[in-house]
């Protein structure tokens, strides 16, 4: 079955059905439903490589993450980016190809993909300069690099945002004496964003009565177990907890039973990236979840919107949380 048979079946022009099986807008809807289904009935395939070089763009996009997203302490997030990505690029009939930040310049050389998300930190200032010189249509997820100003779009979480609401829903269970638990590496900047909104509501609320409200750390998991066995009285102080990684969190909780910390009577605490080994502890962990799909299907509307031509205004960058309630609040 080719384009030719499938015009002459529905008595449209060649160009006309190729129009509607790309969706094109300027087709009329239920023509567009018509050669659809005749495609569909006759097991009818877009040959790809053909409408590469008909549109000279490969319908490909590369993600572009740290060289070392697959370790341990960084698996869960990237993977979830990953997930999205790949289901939200199917509705726009493009392919997702994942790249490691030291690959960015072969692969735009390679002229293997119409566009890139950036999801890393590491891309320096000759990156930028070479994705400039190449025309390379480009957006940024999760990360501002350092080098870029301000004003650069990035599609992420609202972090002020996620530290206010975490404070507010802590003190609407009955806390008054609430910390946070953040990163000591002042160049991760959501970290910071999320420890400024959760001040944010104590000063509003006259909850913050000292400078013992946050405690910095690695974020591991074997630095929430280091809390509970040589910090236990300053965290007994404390009724209600924003950890702001859940490994963290599940240092702590790995703990509680032994201490004899009642979880949540005494203490209530909430986590951030809502990961997988949070069905592994007892209790069970509440947890921050992003909202990677909006995230993803935004970042891959405007991106996409470049490499078409048809660049989409954007209102709004980032995209609210969800705070999943379990056992521990």
């Amino acid at each position: 079955m080719t384009l030719k048979d499938i015009a002459k079946i529905v008595n449209l022009s060649e160009s006309t059905v190729s129009r509607a099986l790309n969706n094109n807008p300027n087709i009329a809807k239920k023509t567009r439903e018509l050669v659809v289904k005749v495609a569909q009935e006759n097991n009818f395939v877009i040959n790809q490589n053909a409408r590469s070089l008909a549109t000279k763009k490969n319908h490909r996009i590369g993600i572009i993450f740290p060289n070392d997203f697959y370790e341990f302490n960084k698996r869960d997030f990237f993977s979830q980016l990953e997930k999205y990505f790949l289901l939200n690029s199917e509705k726009f009939d493009y392919e997702i190809l994942i790249i490691r930040t030291k690959s960015l310049e072969e692969t735009i050389k390679s002229g293997n993909v119409d566009g890139l998300i950036v999801a890393s930190r590491e891309i320096s200032e000759e990156n930028i300069k070479i994705l400039k010189k190449n025309k390379m249509p480009h957006t940024f997820v999760a990360y501002k690099p350092s080098i870029l100003d301000e004003e650069t779009l990035v599609f992420k979480s609202d972090n002020l945002k996620c530290g206010y609401e975490v404070a507010k829903l802590l003190h609407s269970k009955g806390c008054s004496k609430l910390l946070t638990i953040t990163s000591n590496n002042i160049q991760l900047t959501d970290y910071k964003d999320r420890t400024i909104g959760f001040m944010k509501y104590l000063e509003k609320n006259n909850l913050s009565k000292s400078n013992n409200h946050i405690y910095e750390c690695d974020m591991t998991f074997e630095n929430g177990r280091d809390l509970v066995l040589n910090n236990l009285e300053f965290l007994k102080s404390f009724d209600g907890i924003f950890c702001q990684q859940d490994k963290v969190a599940l240092g702590i909780l790995s703990l509680v039973k032994e201490y004899e910390i009642k979880i949540p009577e005494e203490i209530k605490i909430i986590g951030h990236d809502n990961i997988e080994l949070i069905d592994y502890f007892y209790p069970r962990l509440s947890s921050v979840k992003q909202n990677f799909e909006e995230i993803t299907l935004n970042a891959l509307e405007y991106l996409i919107g470049q490499i078409e031509d048809k660049k989409k205004v954007i209102s709004e960058n980032k995209s609210d949380n969800f705070i999943i309630e379990r056992e521990t609040t």
